[in-house]
């Protein structure tokens, strides 16, 4: 049987999603989603091309963030990546 197969890199997702729902350019903006912003040892789920440039990967911690008013650091909204 033919069937096509379609296959889709989304790149920063929780990153860009999480920017898009607050009226951001995820292009432009440092922004990293964190499992738990209250604990300084939380894991960075995902990070915006921008804060990826200065070095913050996925799988960083927290701590790791350089503490800077133009990075921006938000909880995971799971409920919203689903659908």
């Amino acid at each position: 049987p033919n069937r096509i197969i379609l296959c889709v890199d989304l790149r920063s997702f929780y990153a860009s999603v999480s920017c898009i729902k607050m009226g951001l350019d995820p292009l432009q903006t440092k922004l990293a989603v964190v499992g738990d912003v209250n604990r300084n040892g939380s894991i960075v789920l995902a990070a915006t091309p921008p804060l990826k440039a200065m070095g913050v990967k996925k799988m960083a911690r927290l701590y790791e963030i350089p503490r800077q008013k133009d990075i921006l650091i938000v909880n995971p909204i799971m409920g919203t990546y689903i659908k």
